[in-house]
């Protein structure tokens, strides 16, 4: 999504490219989970010498923003009409969140001899962005204006950040013994892109009257932005660190599995930054132009920060990684059932537990079928289904959908997504 809408209205505010990837190879993957089951017995290390494998996958949820405005407004470039944007209007809440997520990874990994140490190297991508916003917020972007003219409209506490990065990683992983692994990865990281809006609790006022147009916010803020590079792996705005730790018990037919996804930060530089802490009242302009900015001649956000008295600034800042903790359940139940289940959480404004249950059916460990719910994360309720098709000996794809909401309910839902794998096994 390329919109200046919400920058303009508020002089920095900004919604750009719902984007997103990383490289992981983690227990919610499909190929690991039938991986595990390809045994007599589960058991918690790696049964093969070694793997290569490619992976890419797309998700976007929002407890809000359905799936027919998302596709109009970012893959269609359009703008939605008012009736479609009512199907959105009606699902918000006071608080509101929206998530974009695509993974892309080429890895590999190898046992150390004939050890219990296995090493697993590989390079990603990733652009995550994540929005925490105000019903008044959208509404205010997204519908007529006018009906917030002499009235407060609360833009916070509100939150739109995007992280954009390359990883080189590299992990060790030691199996204790057939109950017990444990793992750690540590990845370099080139930043690409940052970009962060943060606005505090607080109103925007908007006055229309004939004597003078006026807007004003009582809200502190910060807004950060880089250039963007029209090649993402050319962006160099920022180095820094980060670590994985992952960990698995099995007991019998049963394997548990914890991890700490991400703990780590990235220098930025080269950073603009408008920072406010104060009221501020801006008269430059019409306000139509303001919250529909479409025509040629319309201000650009460092006009409308000038206007309002907001300097520019170019900073430095560290940011962390958007950490994420997940525990979770495989119970094997014979050759050709299993369920699992997965929790995870991560730290950002609005974020809520993520809860995912799946079912997997086999056939001769060859074909796999894994329908699924999931529920909460920056979405609400939606399905999943997971096919797996085992090649030989040992090449394996894997694919999993969330695509049925967007199918047969689109107006009405939000939330779609895709995995693939494709792995060999040595």
């Amino acid at each position: 999504m390329s919109s200046n809408k919400l920058l303009i209205l508020l002089a920095f505010f900004a919604m750009n490219s719902f984007q997103n990837v990383q490289a992981q190879l983690y227990s919610d993957d499909l190929y690991w989970t039938t991986t595990w089951l390809q045994g007599n017995k589960l058991s918690a290390g790696f049964q093969n010498k070694g793997y290569a494998l490619v992976k890419g996958s797309f998700l976007y949820n929002s407890t809000a923003v359905t799936n027919d405005f998302v596709t109009q407004e970012l893959y269609q470039q359009k703008t939605p009409n008012a009736e479609d944007t009512k199907f959105s209007v009606d699902r918000l809440k006071d608080h509101n969140t929206l998530g974009a997520d695509v993974n892309a990874s080429i890895a590999g990994g190898f046992r150390l001899a004939d050890t219990s140490w296995l090493m697993d190297v590989g390079i990603g991508y990733r652009d995550f962005t994540y929005l925490y916003f105000t019903k008044d917020l959208f509404k205010l972007t997204f519908e007529d204006y006018t009906q917030y003219v002499d009235k407060y409209a609360q833009v916070g506490a509100s939150n739109m950040r995007e992280y954009n990065y390359s990883t080189l990683f590299v992990g060790l992983q030691k199996t204790i013994s057939p109950h017990i692994m444990l793992g750690a990865r540590v990845s370099l990281i080139k930043g690409g892109f940052y970009q962060e809006v943060n606005i505090e609790k607080g109103s925007l006022y908007l006055s229309d009257s004939m004597f003078q147009e006026y807007a004003q916010i009582s809200a502190p803020f910060q807004y950060y932005s880089q250039e963007r590079q029209l090649n993402p792996f050319a962006g160099d705005n920022g180095w820094g660190a980060g670590v994985d730790l992952y960990s698995r018990f099995c007991f019998n037919n049963t394997l548990l599995t914890a991890e700490v996804r991400d703990l780590g930060f990235v220098n930025w530089k080269n950073m603009d930054a408008y920072i406010g802490d104060k009221t501020y009242r801006y008269n430059g302009y019409n306000i139509a132009d303001l919250l529909q900015p479409n025509n040629i001649g319309d201000p650009t956000p460092d006009e409308v920060a000038a206007d309002m008295g907001i300097p520019k600034q170019r900073v430095s800042r560290r940011t962390s990684l958007p950490t994420k903790i997940q525990v979770g359940i495989l119970q094997k139940l014979n050759q050709h059932v299993a369920l699992k289940a997965d929790v995870n959480y991560m730290f950002l404004p609005g974020y809520k537990p993520y809860l995912k249950a799946t079912a997997l059916f086999s056939a001769g460990h060859s074909f796999y079928f894994a329908p699924g719910l999931v529920a909460g994360g920056y979405g609400k309720i939606n399905s999943q289904i997971g096919l797996g098709v085992t090649l030989g000996d040992s090449w394996s794809l894997q694919l999993n959908v969330m695509a049925l909401e967007y199918l047969m309910a689109r107006k009405n839902y939000a939330g779609h997504g895709v995995d693939i794998f494709l792995a060999k096994s040595f």
